[in-house]
C-alpha cells in the first residue's frame, strides 16, 4: 500500500489537509496464472471432450466472478479533513465508481485511534467521533475510517497527528469566535 499526506493553506487561513491510501490495483497476471492452471486442469479431466455449452457456461461464470470482483476492489481511499467546513471520506474502486461521505464540522466530536482485538491478533483502526451539534445528550456513533484497506498503526498515527492539528485550529477559531461574540 502506498500512502501520500498533503497539507495546504489558502488565503483566509483555513488548514486542509488530505491523507490518500493507495492499494495495489487488480493484479492481471497472477488473473492469468490462475486461468492457464484452470486451462491445464480442465485439460487433464477432459472438459474440451464437453459440450459446446458447458464450456460456454463456465466460461461466462468466470466472467461474472472477474467483474464481481473488480466491481468490489477498492483502489484508493482518502481523507479529506478542512478545519472550516468537515471531513470527506473518498472510496475509489477498481472499476471507477466513486463514494463520497461528508461529515459537518460542527458534528465531529473527535478522531481516533481505536483497537480490535481477534483470537489471533490485535486490530487496529482510525475512528471519527460524530455527535449531533444540536442535542448533545444523544450517545456518539463511530464511523470507522480506511475500512477497505486497514492500514498499518504508523500511517493511522500519521493521519491522527494530522486531523488533531486541523481540529486544534478548528477549536481555537471557535474559541477565538465565542470571545469575540462575547465582548
Amino acid at each position: 500500500m502506498d500512502h501520500r499526506t498533503q497539507r495546504f493553506k489558502n488565503e483566509n487561513d483555513v488548514y486542509c489537509r488530505t491523507f490518500t491510501l493507495d492499494q495495489k490495483t487488480f493484479c492481471f497476471r497472477r488473473w492469468m496464472q490462475h486461468t492457464a492452471i484452470l486451462n491445464v486442469v480442465g485439460f487433464v479431466l477432459g472438459v474440451q471432450n464437453q459440450e459446446v455449452t458447458v464450456l460456454l457456461v463456465v466460461t461466462l461464470m468466470l466472467f461474472a466472478v472477474l467483474l464481481v470482483k473488480l466491481h468490489f476492489k477498492v483502489s484508493q481511499e482518502s481523507l479529506l479533513v478542512m478545519a472550516s467546513i468537515g471531513i470527506q471520506v473518498t472510496t475509489t474502486y477498481a472499476l471507477g465508481k466513486r463514494s463520497l461521505q461528508f461529515y459537518d464540522i460542527r458534528n465531529v466530536k473527535d478522531i481516533i485511534i481505536n483497537e480490535g482485538i481477534t483470537m489471533h491478533k490485535v486490530i487496529f483502526y482510525l475512528v471519527l467521533l460524530l455527535q449531533d451539534h444540536d442535542t448533545h445528550e444523544q450517545p456518539l456513533t463511530l464511523v470507522p475510517l480506511f475500512k477497505h484497506s486497514w492500514p498499518r498503526l504508523n500511517f493511522l498515527q500519521e493521519v491522527y497527528a494530522g486531523t488533531q492539528e486541523v481540529l486544534k485550529h478548528r477549536r481555537k477559531m471557535c474559541h477565538r469566535d465565542k470571545n469575540v461574540t462575547m465582548s
